[in-house]
């Protein structure tokens, strides 16, 4: 089997599927994602599925995954890809995850060693018994272990939850920042079999 990688839905050009304004959230506008798709028997090991692309100042505020009894499916993460401008139409997802800066200088420098993105969301998780609207998996409930360095000060745990996107890859300045990423699923033990996916997002941005 060979991996897929590209948008699940061709006709979504690299625009999020909005849900509709839900109007403004303290001072910054809410926007919405959803995005359902069918992992193909023919999807293997490393597929990347790209579900929509949002502002690197955007801050996530809810991330929810579903998806069928799929045998096999027993690893897959959660996170952010670089947008690669060299390719068509002004630029489209890379399948190289978005560097995580661990450690930035305080000048916002990103270190000699960043780690990969792709899965700062969730990791290695292992859906493959399904996930049933009302019992989602919370694809944010990594950020609760992961420790970020921003504006020269660490943190870790609930405070995560109001970095916004270039305060997640560790940056302390985001013109060190691209503008726009991407968020994806990537399949890394895919299995065999096929089901459907949803992947809905809600972020606020301002």
């Amino acid at each position: 089997m060979a991996a897929f990688i590209g948008w699940i839905d061709p006709n979504v050009g690299g625009t999020p599927i909005k849900v509709g304004k839900a109007g403004i959230v303290a001072g910054a506008l809410g926007s919405g994602f959803v995005q359902s798709w069918a992992k193909k028997t023919t999807d293997g090991d490393g597929s990347i599925y790209f579900i929509a692309e949002i502002n690197a100042d955007a801050i996530i505020r809810s991330l929810k995954f579903n998806c069928d009894a799929i045998t096999g499916l027993t690893s897959m993460d959660v996170g952010i890809y670089k947008i690669d401008p060299s390719l068509p139409s002004g630029g489209g997802p890379s399948a190289t995850a978005a560097n995580y800066h661990a450690g930035c200088s305080v000048a916002g420098l990103p270190n000699s060693t960043p780690v990969s993105a792709g899965a700062i969301f969730l990791s290695a998780n292992d859906p493959h018994s399904g996930a049933a609207i009302g019992s989602e998996i919370d694809c944010l409930a990594y950020l609760l272990t992961e420790t970020v360095t921003t504006l020269g000060a660490t943190t870790n745990g609930l405070l995560n939850f109001s970095k916004k996107i270039w305060e997640l890859l560790g940056f302390t300045d985001p013109k060190w920042a691209d503008a726009r990423y991407v968020i994806g699923v990537r399949l890394n033990t895919a299995g065999s079999a096929a089901g459907n996916m949803v992947l809905r997002g809600e972020y606020l941005e301002g």
